[in-house]
């Protein structure tokens, strides 16, 4: 995940910031996030390097259902999919858990991803530009999301490999 590493600090900052200016956190909750945050990453634990994952689970800084509410993606369970392996559709299980982003489908030129990482802007974007913006985003809850990444072999490849 050391490969994402510019990727998932942009991420994190930039959902930091959109859940502030949401009003959905206060700046003291966004600065205690951000030092847990930052003392996971110095121990290598790229595994959890997600603010929202923090400000929902450790610190119960607010309610995952907001982000649900104020999404325009259709919201699914991603835990009741059959997901198939993301390597079959050229995508890196790195790039899956650095973003918070699993693809569950394809259909003609289309990909199907499920986030729960909607507010984070440079994420979508990078997939965006991977995938030559042919995405259908969903919303997932994070923790439907956190157990189908743990899922995933922790086999990495490059990101994309078409």
């Amino acid at each position: 995940m050391e490969n994402f590493r510019s990727l998932i600090l942009r991420s994190n900052r930039y959902l930091g910031s959109a859940l502030l200016e949401a009003n959905y956190i206060t700046q003291q909750q966004l600065e205690e996030a951000n030092d847990i945050l930052v003392a996971k990453l110095k121990s290598g634990n790229w595994q959890d390097s997600s603010l929202l994952k923090i400000l929902l689970f450790d610190l119960n800084a607010f309610q995952e259902s907001i982000l649900w509410e104020t999404s325009q993606n259709t919201l699914i369970d991603i835990a009741s999919y059959n997901i198939p392996d993301p390597k079959a559709l050229g995508i890196s299980h790195e790039l899956c858990k650095s973003t918070w982003c699993l693809p569950f489908g394809h259909e003609e030129k289309f990909y199907f991803i499920a986030t729960s990482y909607s507010l984070c802007k440079p994420a979508i974007d990078y997939w965006e530009d991977k995938l030559d913006g042919k995405i259908i985003w969903y919303t997932t809850p994070m923790e439907s999301l956190i157990a189908m990444l743990h899922k995933l072999p922790n086999t990495l490849q490059s990101a994309i490999s078409h």
